[in-house]
């Protein structure tokens, strides 16, 4: 009897271990498979964001009219092409030269004229239509005051941190422009603009700040969601305005969606505002290596 107790022990631990090897194998196979663009993801992510108003002035972007309905269309078929080009695995470039490219310009009232002289002097042949509209626009808007959020983060910095990523692929784990994921991502934005050090994982970045409800959300705040069925926090994005939102996609990378869309107004879980008090415990007393956000 007590042999067969524990062949029947041992043939349960085999079951279990084939099953956690075979699901390592089919995510090992999944993320393989994936392929990221990242010129793809940033353009979309660009004109959800013009969309609107409160954006396009911090960004410096020309907005463009569209209702919610036109604009869940619009983030839908973005994910439609992306998911069409996967299917044909395409080979996809990540090299350092994309995310040069992306770095952002230069944000309004951040700085003097003579600064965005010379840049544009300087880089006019790699500059873009919209790059010139964000640089034209800083330049005749010198002098105003940067707006905070309410732990007195200035926006322009948040905005300036996010854009860098954008476009980064996917990457359990990863803090690099090779691959980054939600949590990172979060936590490298507030690295950079609040000189703070939120925690690693999304169930943690849940604990910081104060609840705040879905109607009263403001640009800065911090929003959860549930991506699988174990009940807890899986994933983090920044709220940016007029229901959108930038994070870390496992489909697409560092991109902005709607919370209006089917798939994440279901997954949503709740949000925190980062505090003056949060900002006082997370301060980062040491210097960090922030030159990656740097223009130059």
């Amino acid at each position: 009897m007590l042999n067969y107790s524990v062949s029947l022990r041992q043939l349960f631990i085999s079951l279990v271990l084939l099953v956690v090897l075979a699901t390592a194998l089919t995510d090992s196979h999944a993320r393989r498979k994936r392929k990221y663009y990242p010129e793809l993801t940033r353009q979309k992510a660009t004109e959800l964001m013009r969309t609107s108003p409160e954006l396009c002035d911090i960004l410096g972007l020309e907005p463009i009219l569209m209702d919610s309905l036109m604009i869940l269309e619009l983030e839908s078929q973005s994910e439609a092409v992306i998911d069409e080009i996967n299917t044909e695995s395409k080979v996809v470039h990540t090299n350092s030269d994309n995310f040069n490219k992306y770095k952002p310009i230069f944000r309004t009232g951040a700085y003097t004229k003579q600064d965005i002289n010379t840049y544009v002097d300087k880089h006019i042949d790699e500059l873009d239509d919209t790059q010139l509209n964000q640089l034209w626009t800083a330049y005749i808007t010198e002098g105003e005051m940067p707006q905070y959020t309410d732990a007195g983060i200035e926006k322009g910095a948040i905005a300036d941190a996010f854009m860098y990523w954008l476009g980064t692929p996917y990457k359990w784990a990863g803090l690099t422009e090779k691959g980054i994921d939600c949590s990172a991502f979060v936590r490298e934005v507030f690295r950079s603009s609040g000189q703070m050090e939120l925690p690693r994982t999304s169930r943690a970045q849940y604990r910081i700040g104060e609840p705040v409800e879905k109607e009263d959300l403001l640009f800065g705040d911090l929003v959860f969601f549930k991506t699988n069925s174990r009940g807890r926090i899986t994933h983090v994005g920044i709220y940016l305005s007029d229901d959108l939102f930038v994070h870390a996609s496992s489909r697409q990378g560092v991109t902005v969606s709607s919370l209006s869309s089917s798939y994440y107004s279901r997954a949503y879980r709740g949000a925190r505002r980062i505090t003056v008090r949060d900002l006082d415990e997370l301060t980062i007393v040491q210097g960090n290596d922030l030159d990656r956000y740097n223009f130059d």
